[in-house]
C-alpha cells in the first residue's frame, strides 16, 4: 500500500489472488459460526453482541431500544406428538414469520431451543409492544401442512433503561414480562 502506483509481476498477482481467496474463505465461515443452520436467525453470542453495540448506539443517540424474548408455546409436545422434523419446521416458520414482519435494522436471535430475542433499535415501549402484537398474530395465522399444526407464542417486551443496564439485563426483564 503506498501513494505512488507500482507495477506488480505476475506472480505477485498470484499471491494477492490466493490471500483474497483465503480471507474470503474466513469470512464465510464466520459468517456460517454467526447464523443458526436451521432457522436462519443469529446464534446467541453474534446476537448478544449486535444488540449491545446497538444499544449503546441507541444510548450515545439518545434514542429508545427495546427487546423481545418469544417462547414457542408448548413446543415440547409439539415435539412428542409430531416428531422433530415438524419441530424444526415449526421453529423454521417462526423466524420466517418473526423477519417478514419486521425491519430490515432489527435483530432476531435464537438464543435457546424454542427461545427467540427480537432487538429493535429505535423502538419505544409502546412501539415494541405493537411489534410483538403484529408478530403474535401473524404466527397464529400460520399452519404447518404437514401436519395440521397451529402454532402459538408467547412474548415478553421491554425497553432498555436509559444508561447502565447490559442487553442480559434488558433481555432478562423481557423474559418475566413474558405472557
Amino acid at each position: 500500500i503506498d501513494t505512488s502506483p507500482r507495477d506488480i509481476s505476475p506472480q505477485e498477482l498470484g499471491l494477492l489472488k490466493d490471500l483474497a481467496a483465503l480471507v474470503n474463505e474466513q469470512l464465510e465461515l464466520r459468517l456460517l459460526a454467526s447464523i443458526d443452520g436451521l432457522t436462519g436467525a443469529l446464534r446467541r453470542k453474534t446476537f448478544l453482541n449486535m444488540c449491545e453495540r446497538e444499544l449503546l448506539l441507541g444510548r450515545r443517540g439518545k434514542t429508545p431500544s427495546s427487546c423481545l424474548m418469544i417462547d414457542a408455546d408448548h413446543f415440547k409436545a409439539i415435539n412428542d406428538q409430531y416428531g422433530h422434523d415438524v419441530g424444526d419446521q415449526v421453529l423454521k416458520a417462526l423466524v420466517d414469520t418473526f423477519k417478514a414482519g419486521l425491519r430490515a435494522t432489527d435483530i432476531v436471535g435464537r438464543l435457546g431451543g424454542e427461545e427467540f430475542g427480537i432487538f429493535l433499535p429505535s423502538t419505544d415501549l409502546a412501539g415494541c409492544v405493537e411489534v410483538a402484537e403484529r408478530l403474535r398474530g401473524m404466527v397464529e395465522s400460520l399452519e404447518i401442512t404437514t401436519a395440521n399444526l397451529s402454532v402459538t407464542v408467547s412474548i415478553g417486551a421491554a425497553e432498555a433503561a436509559a444508561t447502565g443496564e447490559d442487553i442480559l439485563g434488558l433481555l432478562h426483564r423481557a423474559d418475566t414480562a413474558l405472557l
